[in-house]
């Protein structure tokens, strides 16, 4: 992890330990005034009635922050336009010291006993070469008694749900991370460098290589979501399960050995390459050969582009230089938008390689 030893910094300068004790002592529960329960937080318009925002003691009897060891198939994407998010987080869960440094003291985050709980919870994000400790109140939003956003199928655990607030605390708002580019919340939440590229894979060799790649990144404990981009080979949701711009997590990537029967079958091993996916959705499942899993040659068959973050080592030593960027993004000619936008060229920029 990329400075994963240094101490992170307080995100608007909310220390997370002095402010549990003084709820503790006080017995008053904390309320956020940097990001409080209020329509902005969201940056919904008015028109979205029924929304009401809830501490999860409010919502379930019993709530857990973690509920035993933490699954990916208990996370759910909800009603929010977010599964880059949610792919991503789901991919994090899948390297326990990644998961434990984004999700900080996660066995003192709790909701009882009584004495322990006072309503606040906080997060590692990094951000511009540094993590940031990100405090946030445990106000959710809810409808109808029950979470609007990103939740737990069980319906009992809280952790993924509160990292979806303080990640949109960090970028603004809820609304925020509607189609927020993958590459973005991947390094975000892992410190990591993130590339993309399109899945274009015109002769065996080319296809070979690129699950090489997609191997040899898995097995650096690199993180990997792709997607669809455009409608090949009738790549819908009703025709084989898959869904078109959407963020799907890599939980996998291996040689599946096959059996073989007869009198040569010592003598030869098979195996195909497979990838294992899965849909922030928590539903709507490939339908072709091999269920959850799918041969490598269906996935280049649908899907157009992948995103890797590499992680940069666990625990070794990384070089980060501070560079300062001086530019206003406010004015009309250099608020280029994201990478989704054709003017992203036109936000300040630096040529790191110079410096």
């Amino acid at each position: 992890m990329a400075n994963g030893d240094k101490k992170p910094q307080l995100f608007r300068e909310q220390n997370y330990a002095e402010l549990r004790a003084h709820c503790l002592s006080t017995g008053i529960l904390f309320k956020d005034p940097e990001f409080p329960p209020i329509i902005s937080s969201l940056c919904f318009n008015n028109t979205d009635k029924g929304i009401e925002w809830k501490r999860p003691r409010e919502i379930i009897r019993n709530p857990k922050f973690v509920f035993g060891t933490v699954k990916t198939e208990n996370i759910s994407q909800g009603n929010l336009g977010n599964c880059t998010f949610v792919a991503a987080c789901v991919s994090v869960c899948h390297d326990r010291q990644l998961w434990e440094n984004v999700v900080p003291d996660s066995k003192k985050q709790v909701f009882y006993p009584a004495l322990a709980y006072a309503g606040i919870f906080h997060f590692k994000i990094w951000s511009f070469g540094q993590w940031m400790d990100v405090v946030i109140d445990d106000y959710l939003p809810t409808r109808g008694g029950r979470l609007i956003f990103t939740h737990s199928k069980s319906g009992d655990e809280f952790w993924a749900a509160l990292l979806e607030k303080a990640y949109a605390k960090f970028i603004g708002c809820y609304q925020a991370l509607i189609s927020r580019c993958p590459e973005d919340v991947m390094v975000d939440l892992t410190g990591g460098v993130a590339e993309s590229l399109e899945v274009k894979v015109g002769t065996d060799q080319q296809k070979q290589d690129l699950f090489d790649s997609l191997l040899k990144a898995r097995s650096s404990q690199s993180i990997i979501c792709a997607s669809i981009h455009k409608d090949i080979c009738g790549a819908t949701e009703k025709r084989v399960g898959l869904v078109r711009n959407h963020a799907y997590s890599i939980t996998d990537v291996r040689h599946l050995p096959l059996k073989t029967t007869g009198k040569m079958a010592m003598f030869i091993v098979k195996t195909i390459p497979m990838v294992r996916l899965r849909n922030p959705w928590g539903k709507t499942e490939w339908t072709g050969a091999w269920s959850d899993r799918m041969c490598f040659d269906d996935f280049t068959r649908y899907f157009t582009d992948i995103t890797t973050c590499h992680i940069l080592t666990h625990g070794a030593n990384s070089c980060w230089r501070e560079i300062v960027v001086w530019g206003d993004w406010r004015s009309p000619d250099r608020a280029g938008g994201c990478e989704n936008y054709f003017s992203f060229l036109d936000n300040p920029q630096v040529n790191v390689f110079g410096v």
